[in-house]
């Protein structure tokens, strides 16, 4: 273990800053990073800094996620950084994933029986072309999808990283990703009752997850709407008034984010409110990248031998057996399916 200094970086309010620092994921009145602290206590002298990845104009142009991490790593002061994007990293840097999350795309909960569940009405699922022409405005109307005779309202984190995720693996080309980031750079309208919403006709965007849940859920009970929106799995999968749909590729199958402990498929008959222990993240469908949504987690470092390995150190903790089951039990896909199966049942046994 690098004693230190050591300071590492991950993107602010991202995955890993959103795991790494939230109260009550593994147990209550604590954190991943002071679980990890007490398991080794050697990182306590190491900091973490959440820091903005894009910070100018240029953040949306090819390569400049790989540029600004690049630029960081280079100043000597960070030693590594914890990302999920990896596509334009300079291949003078290590890359080690560690974990898989994925993107879920949702809909309101609507018992199957009920009239209008949207879930029902999609057949629990949704192609990636539709949700192309979903968020680049061509699809206004449910009833072009088999739902019902209601407008579309489209909703998406205000969460720069993972709107990137979104645009490389569901927008594609350089069109619908010019037509998406309009839609986003022209939401200006801010309700004064919500000012962590922010709207342009009915496509909106939301600084957390709660909020944009909240959005979807009163949309359905309250206002006779519906609306569509995404993001982190991990932090969908327990909100159970939601229905995360499957997804679907062109000529590939489709593929449920979620699976129940049976290995038989969720459907939207699934009680997900009532049966949550019965059910949890699709991880071989993670693991495998059969889930079209997927990105890994990473820790990318320098590969400069006058530098302490304290990336390659970090990852390989995070590798290990013990914190490989803490990441399952939090929302993630372990990034090798865990050798001992009651390692984790037991560990889960002790959570509060």
């Amino acid at each position: 273990m690098p004693i230190g200094p050591v300071q590492f970086l991950a993107e602010k309010q991202g995955t890993w800053d959103f795991l790494y620092t939230q109260p009550h994921l593994l147990k209550r009145n604590t954190t991943l990073q002071r679980e990890l602290i007490q398991a080794q206590a050697l990182l306590q002298s190491w900091e973490y800094q959440p820091i903005s990845i894009s910070q100018d104009s240029t953040a949306n142009q090819p390569g400049a996620h790989g540029q600004r991490v690049i630029t960081l790593l280079n100043g000597q002061t960070a030693n590594f950084i914890i990302t999920n994007h990896t596509d334009d990293i300079d291949p003078s840097f290590g890359v080690k994933p560690f974990a898989y999350n994925g993107i879920a795309v949702f809909v309101a909960f609507g018992y199957a029986q009920r009239e209008n569940s949207l879930p029902r009405r999609l057949k629990g699922k949704i192609t990636l072309d539709q949700l192309r022409r979903l968020y680049t405005g061509q699809i206004k109307n449910w009833q072009e999808l088999g739902g019902p005779n209601r407008p579309v309202k489209v909703y998406f984190p205000d969460q720069d990283g993972l709107l990137r995720i979104f645009e490389r693996q569901v927008l594609v080309d350089d069109s619908s990703i010019a037509a998406f980031r309009k839609l986003v750079a022209t939401q200006g309208r801010i309700p004064i009752h919500k000012p962590n919403q922010k709207c342009v006709g009915s496509f909106c965007g939301f600084a957390s997850t709660t909020l944009q849940l909240r959005a979807v859920i009163e949309d359905f009970e309250d206002r006779d709407s519906f609306s569509i929106g995404f993001d982190e799995l991990n932090k969908v999968i327990n909100q159970c008034s939601v229905y995360p749909l499957a997804l679907a590729e062109k000529g590939k199958a489709t593929v449920s984010p979620l699976r129940l402990n049976n290995h038989r498929p969720v459907t939207p008959a699934t009680d997900l409110c009532n049966s949550k222990a019965s059910y949890s993240v699709n991880a071989q469908a993670l693991q495998n990248q059969t889930y079209p949504l997927t990105f890994s987690l990473n820790v990318v470092y320098p590969r400069d031998n006058r530098r302490q390995p304290a990336g390659q150190t970090f990852a390989n903790i995070l590798k290990t057996q013990e914190i490989q089951c803490w990441l399952q039990q939090i929302g993630l896909a372990p990034y090798h399916k865990i050798s001992v199966k009651s390692a984790c049942r037991a560990k889960s046994k002790k959570k509060p």
